[in-house]
């Protein structure tokens, strides 16, 4: 689900003429970021989560407005032409541009095997888990035209801070099992494409095991390990609190948008 979305998010964001067909400004309070004057939700939004609700179930708002305000449901069905036939719908009659994004939408996206991860646990209760997903994590940053540059790697804002987020949980503890931070832009390959890249971890019957290697955590503090080397990523809404409780540890302050970004 969180590399099709991605692959989504990558074919629509290359054109701003699709862009622009796709965004519309969400105008409920209920639903509006006050962090933001101009709040977005955009037909990829609701798509991928109907990715993810096509194959397991999940209850999410799957309404769209079309330019003569009319609310639609949007759907994945059986087949690219019943998908189109109600993205038609959505974006104002343009066939060409709902026929590309069911193509997309109904394309098998093949993955390596996580044969360490599927072979023998069979005895889970998937009726246990609940699922959370954030379909596109950096609205803002997705629909805007920021290209900045990194700095010590990190990007403050800009298409490099866009995530798909999933995550199981088990429903009656409240306890992660398993999580996905799908980054569709993370970097542009010599041809000039965007390439994405996708961090997952599992932890439930006693298997451990995430898409982490271990060469690449052996960075993580310690215990006991002196706190001013450490580098932190924050929101620059971040309350004025725990900024300077960090200052005074003298650490090394970042800022950068999205939830999922800031965790990789």
């Amino acid at each position: 689900c969180g590399e099709k979305a991605a692959a989504l998010a990558r074919f629509v964001r290359s054109e701003q003429m699709m862009l622009e067909l796709l965004t519309e400004e969400k105008k409920s309070q209920e639903s509006k970021n006050d962090r933001f004057v101009h709040d977005f939700k955009t037909l990829v939004d609701v798509l991928i989560q109907e990715l993810v609700k096509y194959t397991i179930a999940i209850k999410e708002d799957n309404t769209f407005t079309n330019i003569v305000g009319e609310s639609v449901v949007v759907e994945i069905k059986s087949t690219p032409q019943e998908t189109a036939e109600v993205l038609c719908k959505v974006l104002n009659n343009n066939e060409m541009a709902s026929q590309l994004l069911a193509k997309i939408i109904h394309t098998d996206i093949q993955l390596r095997t996580t044969e360490h991860l599927i072979s023998k646990n069979e005895s889970i209760n998937t009726g246990e888990f609940g699922v959370w997903i954030d379909p596109l994590d950096g609205t803002n940053e997705y629909i805007s035209q920021h290209v900045v540059e990194a700095q010590d790697g990190i990007y403050s804002r800009g298409l490099q801070c866009v995530s798909v987020l999933i995550g199981v949980y088990h429903r009656s503890s409240g306890i992660p099992i398993a999580g996905v931070i799908n980054q569709p832009f993370h970097q542009v390959s010599p041809t000039g494409q965007w390439q994405g890249r996708s961090i997952w971890a599992y932890c439930y019957n006693g298997i451990n095991c995430s898409s982490v290697q271990q060469s690449n955590t052996e960075n993580i503090l310690s215990e006991g390990q002196n706190i001013k080397k450490c580098k932190v990523v924050l929101s620059s809404s971040e309350a004025d609190s725990v900024i300077q409780k960090l200052k005074c540890h003298d650490v090394n302050i970042c800022y950068a948008s999205g939830a999922g970004y800031k965790l990789l």
